[in-house]
């Protein structure tokens, strides 16, 4: 029986190496890769950190791309941020560019930023319009992607503008955010954040609005940000003098579900100096204890820190193998924006926040300089990263195909 095993495990393994020969991987990488997996997937207490290629190889961000990023669902926006008819807003993930616009009726469409003639992206940053039009040669579109005008075509055999479009995006929201799918098959919404609406429903997201909203251009893997983000372990030393300290193991539980996602609830005081929340709690939260605090990680790259005066979310954006943008969203009540000192006690946040994610991103551009060394050897996870190995072994699921 153990000569048996042997054996089933020795051709998993030249299975692996197979594969990641096919997908163009470097050979090096090709001849590690099955017992790097294993290594990491491995029970935690015996389980190592990911190996450095896995943040620095091109073929493996290609691989990213096309399992994951090509695939999920994929929050992008807050629908506020689209309030009127006409207000869009333009995204490029994985060079892939596109547009999340509100169409005359209300509704939120996303289409590919690519014209229908020549591939150019036919609107740039953000705003408000009345349609896009591509400026090379002409061709018009309105607010939900369709072609409505094209010069000089007139005379184009099988040439109908009613059937000519931008690429469509499925395009959802829940809670107030706009998430969006490359993918024409992908599965409701609904279903997606289904343990996210279970898990986080008292943070009541949808009743919320931005009060600050701040954007970080780091130079790292997608990944290593995304780690950060829900990582429990580093808050003790990197955060040690913002809000880390208060922060124990104990009646911290790690809530690990399925498909990677992650949920943690705890005690620690509001994100403002000193702890002392400067707008009280949101009225649906008044039930909870002063201390309340909720963390939870939706692959692949959304994150959310509550607390019982406010929430605040994280995206961290794929740019390029080495290039991360990291949006920062601080959503509060209603009530919130109604007062007379809302900018100054608005400042508070935002001050707060940045400092503790400047903490950050010194930290995670470091860590990609280490992982890229020829000497990198991957570290033991530790207990407080169980949400990391989790997200780790969903993570090598979906890329390796499991």
């Amino acid at each position: 029986s153990l000569t048996t095993d042997k054996v089933a495990a020795g051709e998993d393994m030249m299975a692996i190496t197979n594969t990641a020969t096919s997908a163009g991987l470097a050979p090096n990488i090709a001849q590690s890769l099955a017992h790097d997996i294993a290594a990491t997937k491995a029970p935690i207490n015996r389980a190592r950190h990911l190996p450095g290629y896995m943040y620095t190889s091109p073929e493996i961000y290609d691989l990213e791309k096309e399992k994951i990023f090509m695939r999920d669902w994929l929050c992008v926006a807050r629908a506020e941020e689209v309030t009127n008819p006409g207000d869009y807003m333009t995204f490029r993930l994985m060079n892939e560019p596109f547009i999340v616009a509100r169409a005359h009726d209300g509704t939120v469409h996303a289409y590919r930023n690519s014209c229908a003639h020549r591939g150019l992206v036919v609107a740039k940053e953000s705003g408000s319009a009345k349609g896009f039009t591509c400026e090379y040669h002409g061709w018009s579109y309105d607010l939900t992607g369709q072609l409505v005008g094209a010069p000089f075509m007139d005379n184009v055999e099988d040439f109908d503008l009613s059937t000519c479009r931008l690429g469509t995006l499925c395009c959802e929201v829940w809670a107030g955010w706009v998430f969006v799918s490359f993918n024409a098959a992908v599965g409701p919404l609904s279903d997606d954040v289904a343990l996210f609406e279970d898990q986080f429903a008292m943070l009541d997201m949808g009743a919320c609005r931005t009060g600050d909203k701040q954007v970080w251009d780091l130079g790292c893997n997608w990944k290593i940000m995304d780690e950060n983000n829900h990582d429990l372990y580093h808050i003790q030393a990197t955060h040690a003098g913002t809000f880390g300290a208060g922060i124990t193991t104990e009646g911290l539980g790690f809530n690990l579900h399925e498909s990677g996602r992650f949920s943690a609830f705890y005690s620690d005081p509001p994100l403002v100096p000193e702890g002392k929340s400067v707008f009280g709690a949101m009225p649906w939260m008044k039930d909870q204890p002063g201390d309340f605090a909720c963390l939870g990680h939706m692959p692949p790259n959304f994150g959310i820190v509550g607390r019982i005066d406010s929430v605040l979310a994280v995206l961290a954006w794929p740019v390029s193998l080495t290039e991360t943008r990291l949006i920062v969203y601080q959503l509060f009540p209603e009530e919130v924006f109604e007062r007379p000192d809302l900018d100054e006690k608005m400042k508070v946040h935002h001050d707060f926040a940045h400092i503790v994610f400047e903490e950050d991103t010194g930290i995670v551009v470091d860590t990609q300089e280490a992982v890229a060394l020829a000497s990198y050897q991957p570290g033991p996870i530790s207990r407080m990263e169980a949400s990391i190995h989790h997200t780790f072994a969903h993570y090598l699921d979906r890329v390796f195909d499991a």
